[in-house]
């Protein structure tokens, strides 16, 4: 029976029907493992794009769970297929060479071997380990100009030698240009048919201009070509090439005249590009690491099931909040889950219960405002209780699901619960064990339903508080192969030992759960009260099973808890609990 007919369905003003209620079932766990069994690995299957079919009995049951747990090992293989090609990196700086712009071609020449050193032999803020971002690194370039000079491209293919790829930048001249746009089209048209390996799964190509493109559409300056690039390029079909390429683009700002081309590539794109502020070499240097590293990080988050194509919902980002008077209330229901009882029942599968649905109302931004790897974010109002309404992120899943949508959010709220029973034992844990206040909280995490006129067409959402606009949102580690850098630590003002605390957090779980699963992918925001103690306020973690039928496509099982050790180093929290080094395949 399907979620819509479940506790959609349920009265939010009476009791339920005992046949959905979790107590009622707890007195028989048979049954609901049972029909927890069978959500699970028609989830699995959905994802897949099998059809589950009706759920089975027990004795029927071993089949479709060897089907599951075949699929889902497929998925941990690609992924960590994603994670080794993620790791070979293409670089392409985009630059515009024209007379102004001579101190920046000289700024990505002088911060070439910092930007290869930080790639290749960076120092994670939570380790003594040396984790390269890159395992392997091709530079390029393309310097362009405008049509009115002679020499319009200056181009270096890709190369793995630093020394060959500063020499060209040595020899670039800025100068020429005419008017105040450039030929902007025509490099991204160079770029794209520049010999991009297929090996390589992370490219990036960083744009560094201070003057847009041909078209008054694009910007308020005089333009000899004020209809756009005289050669018919549009940023739409270049975009759609660079994204069937599976590049990622950034832009290195200078100036403000660049805004309204940045805005309408956007639109092209089908997301916010990311700017980054260039002043100096160091920010050079800064923002393109950043860049890297946000784009490995993506590349290791899921895997692009190309057998299986999937519909994908697609938005253009809008940052600001909207105004709340003008956009429509909704209602619907929300559901969330009761904290577990105790690690074994964690360890041994134990449903959670399932609290009662209640009533509602809600108002949702029609575009969201930012996405993850799975997911798009909306800015939300939750003004069930109207004379106190509450500002709330939505989360919706980016590919479009099917069959068993609400499952889906389920698992994202059981989840977060879980990884909120453990962030409280910790706590207690840690206080008992090193005698001073540090704590480690996960947002509380709702499940939303707004229904449609039938089950196709109801809509879901992950539902939490909302951080303040003011608060720094960290990534500290995922769940592949990434932990917070100290450059990057040292520049948001965090205190390293407290990262080391998280860290020791996710070994913990391990330990407790006598190595059945593991915390991670620990990312939020840490507030500090007058007392001078600290708080981690986290949201969207993962969890690592050896059942990888659990916990979604982001548990990586074993391997995934391999990966975190063999980046780990025990720090001093981690011996003051008692926590035991765990050696990985491959390590002496």
């Amino acid at each position: 029976m399907s979620n819509i007919t479940s506790w959609m369905a349920e009265s939010v003003d009476d009791r339920p029907s005992t046949w959905t209620h979790e107590r009622q079932l707890r007195r028989n766990p048979e049954t609901a493992q049972l029909r927890e069994m069978n959500k699970r690995l028609r989830t699995i299957y959905n994802e897949a794009g099998l059809n589950y079919g009706e759920d089975v009995v027990e004795k029927d049951l071993s089949e479709r769970l060897k089907i599951a747990v075949n699929l889902r090992k497929t998925n941990v293989k690609g992924v960590l297929k994603n994670i080794r090609q993620a790791k070979n990196v293409e670089v392409c700086f985009l630059v515009d060479a024209t007379g102004s712009m001579q101190p920046h071609i000289n700024g990505v020449k002088d911060s070439i071997i910092q930007i290869v050193d930080l790639l290749k032999q960076p120092k994670d803020a939570i380790s003594r380990r040396k984790k390269a971002t890159a395992n392997k690194l091709r530079l390029s370039m393309v310097a362009y100009r405008d049509f009115c000079d002679s020499k319009i491209y200056e181009i270096c293919n890709f190369t793995e030698s630093v020394e060959y790829f500063k020499n060209f930048c040595s020899g670039i001249i800025a100068t020429g240009g005419g008017d105040g746009p450039e030929d902007v089209f025509g490099g991204m048209d160079k770029v794209l048919n520049l010999e991009w390996n297929d090996e390589c799964g992370t490219k990036v190509i960083f744009h560094i201009a201070d003057a847009p493109c041909h078209g008054r559409k694009y910007h308020d300056l005089e333009d000899s070509y004020p209809n756009g690039d005289p050669n018919g390029l549009s940023e739409y079909g270049l975009f759609e090439k660079l994204l069937e390429k599976k590049m990622d683009y950034y832009f290195g700002k200078i100036n403000t005249h660049t805004d309204k081309m940045v805005s309408i590539f956007s639109a092209a794109y089908g997301k916010e590009i990311m700017q980054f502020d260039i002043k100096d070499v160091k920010a050079i240097t800064s923002s393109v690491f950043t860049a890297v590293s946000t784009s490995v990080f993506f590349s290791t988050k899921a895997t692009r099931d190309l057998a299986n194509p999937r519909k994908t919902r697609t938005y253009t980002l809008v940052p600001e909040i909207p105004t709340w008077s003008m956009i429509q209330e909704l209602t619907g229901r929300f559901l969330n889950f009761e904290i577990p009882e105790s690690v074994h029942d964690v360890i041994n599968d134990v449903p959670l219960i399932r609290n009662l649905p209640k009533r509602a109302v809600v108002q949702i931004a029609p575009k969201p405002f930012a996405h993850g790897a799975e997911r798009y974010a909306f800015y939300g109002r939750d003004i069930t209780k109207a004379a106190d309404p509450e500002n709330i992120v939505l989360k919706e899943y980016i590919i479009i699901g099917s069959g068993n949508a609400a499952a889906r959010y389920e698992i994202t709220n059981q989840i977060q619960t879980i990884a909120s029973f453990f962030a409280m034992k910790f706590n207690q844990v840690f206080n008992e064990n090193i005698g001073y206040n540090i704590c480690i909280k996960f947002l509380k995490v709702q499940t939303l339903c707004i229904p449609g006129n039938n089950k196709e067409e109801a809509r879901y959402f992950s539902c939490e508080k909302q951080y303040d606009q003011d608060d720094a949102f960290v990534r500290f580690t995922n769940n592949a192969d990434y932990s917070i850098l100290e450059e990057t630590a040292e520049k948001l003002a965090i205190d390293i030992d407290f990262v080391r605390a998280l860290t020791a957090f996710s070994h913990w779980t391990y330990q407790v759960s006598k190595g059945t699963l593991m915390v991670v992918d620990l990312q939020g925001i840490i507030t500090k009260a007058d007392d001078g103690h600290y708080t981690a306020i986290l949201t969207d973690p993962a969890l690592h099973c050896v059942d990888e039928t659990r916990f979604g496509r982001m548990n990586l099982g074993k391997e995934g808890m391999d990966i975190f050790f063999k980046r780990h180093d025990c720090n001093k929290y981690c011996d003051a609990l008692k926590l035991l080094p765990v050696l990985v395949d491959g390590e002496n």
